[in-house]
């Protein structure tokens, strides 16, 4: 089961009122959208919040299309060993393990150190 594609989609709606951080404030809620589809038809979906600076919904879209995408396309979804290399080289967390059905799946993710998240 090799991965096909790897799509971001960016979602920003705005706020009734400005909400205020310790870092400033901002208007608007960003949340980014990661879809990967294998050549089996199999999605998987994530999320991750780019609430700040509003540039960052971009930012995320541009390291998901130019360095997740290319590092991810072609390889075998169900790789562990591929996906703990491909964390090592990410400062983005990685969450995994929805198909990881029973304990001895989850725990093959958490040995090898695969995912900054595990959810079986």
């Amino acid at each position: 089961m090799k991965i096909r594609d790897v799509e971001f989609f960016g979602l920003r709606s705005s706020l009734p009122q400005p909400a205020q951080f310790s870092w400033g404030s901002t208007a608007s809620r960003n949340v980014g959208l990661v879809r990967v589809t294998t050549d089996e038809g199999v999605v998987g979906a994530g999320e991750t919040s780019v609430t700040f600076p509003l540039w960052s919904l971009e930012e995320r879209a541009l390291t998901v299309r130019e360095g997740r995408r290319p590092l991810a396309l072609g390889k075998d979804a169900s790789d562990i060993e591929g996906l703990a290399a491909l964390r090592e080289l990410s400062s983005v967390p990685i969450a995994a393990g929805e198909n990881a059905y029973g304990r001895s799946e989850a725990l093959r993710l958490i040995e090898a150190e695969a995912a900054d998240v595990v959810m079986p």
